[in-house]
């Protein structure tokens, strides 16, 4: 193969995919990228970590068609640094490539691209638009659980993701992300259904998959996406990203987000944040709880390490019911609130036994929960 690249287009593609082609994998090859320069005056570049795949298609001036596999960290770096806008790519003989031309040259070894891995390109599927930016927010609001290397509970490494119509009619794509101590769901609004196949209507995506997806959900555009022979599958452009499916189930959550009226207590949000930063400066991993001493119109906040000292900060509030206390990992709470996106926060504690709901005033998408920690 020979072809001229553009420097700026390959450059930022190739930024995008290090996450999958970086991760370890028991095939070697998988630390490559695939490039394939075709007949019509573009290049195919492909990469894989054997459960996520992506496959892309760009301008370029194809000399000599055909495909060659180069370690994707080192051609990233190489067309990085490169001084001029555009990078000759020449496959010479034996797999070996030299990348430029005159007074600045790269002679690099790749492997077969046969051995490359056939990835996950089907899109034979139906496939729904979705608004790039609302979906991409539905991944990062379940994003803020990350997946646990060590945790053996397979939902818990997974975005459940499942259709939703309300009572008014209106179809919700809905992600729902946990890892047993505290759980988010957010539902975006969509003109259609999702399309699952098979008997089961909710699919579930691993998480280090969707955090590579993230790099690509960078412009307005909407995007497709759909099901496939156990993939999740979405398409943007000429742009085709897949990722295999866990299998397994998902526990019910609709009955621990159901919130009592009665047990609500509003916030401003930014105040409580605020407040419970400084009341975490004393935690630390043997002691990460903070109390939260409910009285009539007032809350007290405390925290006690043996190690460091203790400290309280009292806010007001508005609360008339009988006092109780309850405590909560200062970091779950935290990140709960630093979901919402408006100044009032609706906070659901019916005492210390059940589990704390946290959403925006407002809010109908956005709902987090947090159980209680024994005091």
């Amino acid at each position: 193969m020979k072809c001229r690249l553009i420097k700026n287009e390959i450059c930022e593609v190739l930024a995008k995919i290090q996450g999958i082609s970086g991760r370890k994998t028991n095939l070697f090859i998988t630390s490559t990228v695939r490039l394939t320069g075709q007949g019509d005056g573009t290049i195919q570049i492909e990469a894989t970590d054997l459960e996520t795949d992506f496959s892309g298609i760009y301008p370029a001036e194809v000399e000599v068609p055909g495909s060659v596999c180069i370690n994707a960290k080192k051609l990233y770096e190489i067309l990085k640094s490169y001084p001029s806008d555009t990078i000759l790519l020449n496959e010479i003989e034996n797999r070996w490539i030299e990348i430029g031309e005159n007074n600045l040259l790269f002679h690099i070894v790749g492997m077969n691209p046969d051995d490359f891995p056939e990835i996950g390109k089907d899109t034979e599927t139906e496939l729904i638009a979705v608004d790039s930016f609302q979906f991409k927010k539905l991944i990062e609001k379940n994003l803020s659980i990350p997946s646990q290397a060590d945790e053996k509970r397979i939902y818990t490494q997974g975005l459940f993701f499942e259709s939703h119509t309300d009572e008014e009619e209106q179809t919700f794509l809905r992600g729902v992300s946990t890892d047993s101590k505290r759980m988010v769901k957010y539902d975006m609004l969509s003109d259609h259904s999702f399309v699952f196949q098979g008997e089961e209507k909710y699919i579930l995506i691993p998480k280090k998959g969707l955090g590579e997806l993230l790099k690509f959900l960078d412009s307005p555009m909407p995007v497709r996406i759909g099901a496939l022979n156990n993939r999740f599958v979405v398409v943007k452009e000429s742009e085709i990203f897949s990722i295999t499916l866990l299998e397994g189930g998902f526990p019910g959550y609709q009955d621990i987000m159901r919130k009592d009226p009665d047990s609500l207590i509003e916030f401003k949000r930014q105040e409580l944040l605020m407040s419970l930063r400084r009341m975490s400066i004393l935690s630390d991993d043997d002691f990460r709880s903070i109390i939260f001493s409910f009285e009539e119109n007032k809350l007290t906040l405390m925290t006690s390490n043996p190690d460091l000292g203790e400290s309280h900060e009292e806010l007001s509030i508005s609360y008339e019911r009988e006092p109780f206390e309850v405590a909560f990992n200062p970091k779950f709470f935290m990140d709960a609130l630093s979901l919402i996106e408006e100044d009032d926060a609706h906070v659901f504690i019916r005492n210390n036994q059940t589990p704390c709901i946290i959403k925006g005033k407002s809010d109908s998408y956005l709902t987090s929960v947090i159980m209680p920690i024994k005091i």
